[in-house]
Parts: structure tokens; C-alpha cells; sequence
């Protein structure tokens, strides 16, 4: 091996051998590198996937119930990016009014903080809207019928809770 670099240092040392030499130990780097690289320990589901793609008009296929078990499912140290993937998706809810609190803003103010729940559980959907633009929320009972549209402004597993940014509230019969 010493006698064949002996024979061929000049070829070795110009700039194709360099180049041959640095991409060999390129790829062996690669190769190395690659076999050490830790595997994700989970694989993103079908609801996360979805809520990547960003639908243009409002999901009913999406539920509250399937955004906070995708998070809760997920590593502690991946849940806040999984529940990132769901901001600014637009959906379409309904539920029952479980309270209305205006105590979180300083009077005069017109807004509201509103949480219903959706099914069964105590899965809520919280927004914050003027009485202004819906003035029937005044006179609205706890476990009246709501309808929600919007876009996903953040989510919770932990608090079993998705916050919107509401473009609309429908009051079914």
C-alpha cells in the first residue's frame, strides 16, 4: 500500500485524487452519522397529518374530542407542537353553553369569554366575541344550544380545551 502511494503521490495530491478522497470520507461521514441518528419515537397520525394541510372551510370531521387525544397521546415534549399543528385550522362546532364571563375585561368592555362544551365529556371550546355583535348571548342559559365557526387558535390537552378565533355563532333550536 505504501509503494503504490510512493509511486502515485502526484496523482494522489492533485486535485482529483483530493476530490475522489473528500467524497469518499464524505459518504463514509454520511453512512456513520446516519446509523447513530435517533428514530422518532412516534409517527404522526392521520388527524395530525390533516391538520397540517390547513382545510380552507370549516371541518366537522375534526373534533375536539380527536385534537386533545392526538396531544394527550403524544411524548410530554412533543405535545405543544402537535397542538401547534392544529392553529389556524377552520372549523365548525356545536355544543351547549356551559358560562359566559365578562369579568376578565375591564368595563366597559363588550367582550366576553364563552366556553361550551362539546359531547358528553368536559371538552370545551373557549372564544372571546362582543355582546355587541351578539346580543343574544345575554340572555343565553347554561346547556343552550350554540353553533361555533372559526379558525383553531390554540389548544390544550393538559386543560382539555381549544381556543378559537370565532368568525361565527349560530343559535340552533
Amino acid at each position: 500500500m505504501l509503494d503504490y502511494i510512493q509511486r502515485n503521490k502526484e496523482w494522489i495530491i492533485s486535485g482529483v485524487g483530493v476530490a475522489i478522497l473528500a467524497g469518499v470520507i464524505t459518504l463514509v461521514a454520511r453512512y456513520w452519522v446516519s446509523k447513530k441518528r435517533p428514530r422518532p419515537l412516534t409517527e404522526p397520525s392521520s388527524v395530525a397529518m390533516n391538520a397540517v394541510r390547513k382545510m380552507p372551510n370549516p371541518s366537522r370531521s375534526l373534533t375536539v374530542q380527536g385534537i386533545l387525544d392526538e396531544i394527550n397521546s403524544a411524548a410530554p415534549y412533543q405535545k405543544d407542537s402537535i397542538a401547534k399543528n392544529f392553529q389556524g385550522i377552520s372549523v365548525r362546532w356545536e355544543g351547549t353553553i356551559l358560562d359566559i364571563d365578562k369579568s376578565l375585561f375591564r368595563e366597559p368592555s363588550t367582550d366576553v369569554v364563552v366556553r361550551v362544551r362539546i359531547g358528553e365529556l368536559l371538552h370545551l371550546i373557549v372564544f372571546t366575541v362582543s355582546v355587541e355583535k351578539y346580543p343574544q348571548l345575554k340572555v343565553l342559559k347554561r346547556g343552550s344550544r350554540i353553533g361555533v365557526s372559526g379558525t383553531i387558535k390554540g389548544c390544550s390537552g393538559v386543560g382539555m380545551y381549544v381556543e378559537l378565533d370565532v368568525a361565527e355563532i349560530t343559535f340552533p333550536e
